[in-house]
């Protein structure tokens, strides 16, 4: 998680030399650059992943490339990512969340933090029939049940 100042100009030019992409500064939006991708949390917040082993290399290019008043924070202990894919996935997660999730209000890249299966849920569109999960690891377990019991009639396929 990285908060800072959006209308710090050299700070949002040091984001993205450290990411490779510039940090969406548009509510409820994503960006992604490879298997970086970042997103709009608040006006001055966003969640940054990246692939488990880089993550050190990230915090160190942050404390090296940033200046002034920031914070930044690993939080991938507390966090599990779920990849949501298929035909039906959208009638899926209607038996799951409250938010509108047709196209034409939630497009690819938008992105949400919301109520999901009696818990919460940061949720992502990364294509038509595909959403991105970021859920509190504690609740993994209850979320992934609740999946398995929603998506029966789906036909569920598990894919590591």
């Amino acid at each position: 998680t990285l908060r800072l100042n959006p209308e710090n100009t050299d700070q949002l030019a040091a984001a993205e030399r450290v990411l490779g992409v510039a940090l969406p500064l548009q509510p409820l939006t994503s960006v992604e650059k490879g298997s970086y991708s970042v997103r709009w949390m608040s006006p001055d917040e966003w969640l940054i992943l990246v692939p488990g082993l880089e993550a050190f290399d990230v915090e160190s290019k942050f404390r090296d490339e940033m200046g002034g008043h920031y914070s930044l924070v690993n939080s991938s202990g507390g966090s599990t990512v779920l990849e949501l894919s298929g035909a039906d996935v959208v009638e899926l997660l209607k038996r799951c969340t409250p938010i509108d999730l047709h196209p034409t209000v939630f497009p690819v890249g938008k992105v949400v933090s919301t109520v999901f299966a009696k818990s919460s849920a940061i949720i992502r569109r990364t294509g038509e029939q595909r959403f991105e999960l970021v859920i509190r690891r504690s609740f993994s377990d209850y979320i992934w049940l609740w999946l398995q019991e929603v998506s029966r009639e789906f036909g569920l396929v598990v894919k590591a």
